[in-house]
Parts: C-alpha cells; sequence; structure tokens
C-alpha cells in the first residue's frame, strides 16, 4: 500500500505511513519512499564522520540502533532499519526513531540534492507574512512559536524545518510536517499535557504533538528572520534589527544540515541563495532571558512587531 503525502511543496509517495504529514489528494509524485536493502557503504565516496558518506548525487546514514538510509538524486529515500541482532538491547527498533531521523537528516540531504534551503525554523504567520524563529538547539523555537500561537492567536505555519524558494524573484516559505517538538517542560508551560504527544526519540523528555489541522495555503510569503539569543543576567528582552553582513551571518545559521549543501551544489549557487534570501527579509535578533515563567514580559518585543501592524494596515 503507497501513502501519498505533502511537504515543503513536494508531493511524496511512501512505503511508510507517516502521520507527522499531510496527506496528499493528488497522486502525482516529486520523490518517494521505500522500504528495502540499503548497502552499507557506498564506492569511492567521501566520509563525513563514521554515520555518513556521500558520493555524486548520492549519500548512506548509518544511525546506530535505528538503521541505514540511502538517499539518491533528490527523487528517492530507501530505508532499512535494524533487525534485533543489530540493536544494542536485542529488539527490533522502534518506528517513531526511524521516522525521526527519516523527517530529518535523510529529508534534509534529499531537499539539498534538490538544490533547496531548507531552514531551522519554527514560523507563525502575521500580518505581511510568515515570520521564523530560529536559533541554537534549546533556544526556544518552538515553545515561542507555541506560545504565540496559544496565546496570541497567530496560525502555526511550520516546526522545526520549512524550505524557501529564492529562485522566482520572491521569497516563498513551504512548510515542513505538521507537528510541534516541544521539551516536557514547555508542554506543562503551554498546557498541552491532555494532548497526544508522541515521545521524540526514546530515553529523551522531548515530545511531538501532532497538529491536526491544515493549513490551506501550501506557500507563504516570508517576512522576517528572528533570531533567538540568550541575554545576560539583568538584561531585559530586546528586539534588535540586524544590518550589512549580519544578515548573510544569521541566514547562513538558519539553514538546515547546512554542511550537507556543499556535498551536492556548487558553493557559488549556495551562497547567492542564502545572499538572496538575506537581501529580500527583514532579520532580527531577539535577546531575552530563556525562562517560561518569564515568557509573556520576554516577547512583548514581539508582539509589537508581529501585532501592531493589524492597526497600521487598518489605518491605511
Amino acid at each position: 500500500m503507497a501513502f501519498h503525502y505533502h511537504v515543503y511543496g513536494l508531493n511524496l509517495e511512501s512505503e511508510l505511513e507517516l502521520p507527522e504529514l499531510v496527506p496528499a489528494r493528488d497522486q502525482a509524485v516529486d520523490f518517494s519512499i521505500s522500504l528495502g536493502a540499503v548497502p552499507k557503504m557506498l564506492p569511492d565516496s567521501r566520509g563525513y564522520g563514521a554515520w555518513a558518506e556521500y558520493v555524486d548525487t548520492r549519500c548512506l546514514f548509518r544511525i546506530k540502533n535505528v538503521g541505514r538510509f540511502l538517499i539518491e538524486e533528490g527523487r528517492s529515500i530507501t530505508v532499512e532499519p535494524c533487525g534485533p541482532t543489530e540493536t544494542s538491547h536485542g529488539a527490533a527498533v522502534a518506528m517513531p526513531d526511524v521516522r525521526l531521523y527519516l523527517l530529518g537528516s535523510a529529508l534534509a540531504a534529499l531537499l539539498h540534492q534538490r538544490g533547496l534551503l531548507p531552514l531551522h525554523v519554527s514560523a507563525v504567520l502575521a500580518d505581511g507574512g510568515v515570520w521564523a524563529f530560529t536559533g541554537p538547539s534549546g533556544a526556544g523555537k518552538s515553545t515561542v512559536a507555541g506560545w504565540l500561537s496559544q496565546s496570541e492567536g497567530l496560525p502555526l505555519v511550520s516546526d522545526d524545518v520549512s524550505v524557501v524558494s529564492v529562485r522566482d524573484g520572491s521569497i516563498r516559505l513551504f512548510p515542513g510536517p505538521r507537528k510541534l517538538k516541544l521539551w516536557d517542560d514547555a508542554i506543562e508551560f503551554l498546557n498541552l499535557e491532555k494532548c497526544r504527544l508522541i515521545q521524540d526519540l526514546r530515553n529523551t523528555p522531548k515530545f511531538q504533538l501532532y497538529l491536526t489541522d491544515n493549513l490551506p495555503e501550501r506557500q507563504f510569503g516570508l517576512a522576517g528572520l528572528i533570531m533567538l539569543e540568550r541575554a545576560e543576567p539583568g538584561e531585559r528582552a530586546a528586539l534588535i534589527p540586524v544590518t550589512g553582513i549580519d544578515r548573510f551571518g544569521c541566514c547562513c545559521k538558519a539553514v538546515y544540515r547546512h554542511y550537507m549543501a556543499p556535498w551536492f551544489r556548487s558553493r557559488a549557487g549556495y551562497v547567492q541563495d542564502v545572499f538572496q534570501l538575506a537581501e529580500s527579509i527583514q532579520v532580527f535578533r531577539l535577546r531575552r532571558p530563556w525562562s517560561l515563567e518569564q515568557m509573556s514580559q520576554e516577547v512583548n518585543p514581539l508582539k509589537e512587531l508581529l501585532l501592531l501592524n493589524k492597526e497600521k494596515v487598518a489605518s491605511r
């Protein structure tokens, strides 16, 4: 049985059921996911650590206790999960763990193979377009987006990863899986304990909340990027415009699995795409204390930026 989904502006045909993705009505196929035998290595390839290797338009990932993933030509991903004899605990690998790496690094490689630009962001829809939040792991991207959605009614467009297109003269954002990834303390803070939560990876206190609402649009205009940073003790939250070459640097840091881009495309093409992105959107830094208890005060500068536009639009 084949399952059909739509993600990142692409149509997917999959042998695996992927509850994180939005089902597609049409049967068109841009890429496929299948179960099958995957080689343990690629001839004449270059290695990236002990877990990845790549050559031409192919790459192979070996994830301990999970399985092997073969990504080819931006068109297909073949998955071979570990069997009981290959896992340290002597049991079959849990499929949620397989899907985590499949929809993470494996799909990121496929996007880079296609010359697309995946961003590690959580995004909400406000007046004037989508605003995306980025930052290092633990910076609160999902928590800030979830809070704005819960308390201010801003629709959650995407969490964790989105794709942007910079080739048609405008910047368009294509949402990723319809889920929200949160640590257990953020789940309690947002009062989501009664929702159906799926553990993100075994033995970690991080969970996925699958969103049941389907956005009517499949692409959005990207208005701005906000880099989340930790403020010094005693420093008040502040929203700081980013200018000059720093805009390019912030956009570079937002690219998901950026080290994969040179595996499959020219450095000049990649830099040009990131530069055009930086030149086409607004970029800010939000410096704030990382405290759930102070969230409403910490995001006040954001509310002024994202919500005050309603008054400006109404007065025109």
